[in-house]
């Protein structure tokens, strides 16, 4: 509950949106069930009924709110955390679009080019592309020679030996 609360006030934040002003609590309620909801199918019908207003109204309170429609806003923050399961994890891109509600594959592929300029495999691999080329370049930085990361890499069980010396055999 405590993070969800720090995660609503850090996007009300970065969208210059009041937090407690006068006439804002339907508002909130809303950006509290879809961040609470996020890895669902977020229906806007479902949402206007926590919320206790019709659908139309929510639709243009959102809109008047926060200057985007309460679907782009969902969408968006879908492929933001979409964008993280993709670089934070293993999983399949099908898998991905399943956890995060979508009914199918290939609406999935869509939202996310549209939101992105770019496919999630295309997102995937330039994840992993940065990734190689940052560890890359701390491999590069921190070992000159081949010898110096083998030194630096000498275990004797479980213990590594930092000194660089390889420790003598105990009988």
């Amino acid at each position: 509950q405590s993070l969800l609360n720090v995660l609503f006030v850090y996007i009300a934040r970065c969208r210059d949106i009041p937090l407690f002003s006068y006439g804002n609590s339907h508002y909130n309620k809303a950006i509290q069930y879809i961040t609470s909801h996020i890895d669902s199918a977020v229906n806007i019908g479902a949402i206007a009924s926590y919320v206790g207003v019709s659908k139309a109204h929510l639709h243009r309170l959102f809109k008047e709110r926060s200057g985007e429609t309460i679907v782009n806003y969902i969408n968006h923050l879908k492929i933001e955390r979409a964008k993280k399961l993709i670089g934070n994890t293993d999983m399949s891109l099908i898998d991905i679009a399943v956890t995060l509600g979508y009914q199918n594959r290939q609406s999935f592929f869509y939202s996310f080019r549209k939101e992105t300029g770019m496919s999630p495999q295309t997102f995937r691999k330039s994840i992993q592309k940065q990734y190689f080329t940052i560890y890359n370049g701390f491999y590069q930085q921190s070992f000159k020679k081949e010898t110096d990361f083998f030194q630096y890499h000498t275990f004797v069980g479980a213990e590594e030996d930092l000194s660089g010396k390889r420790p003598s055999a105990q009988t």
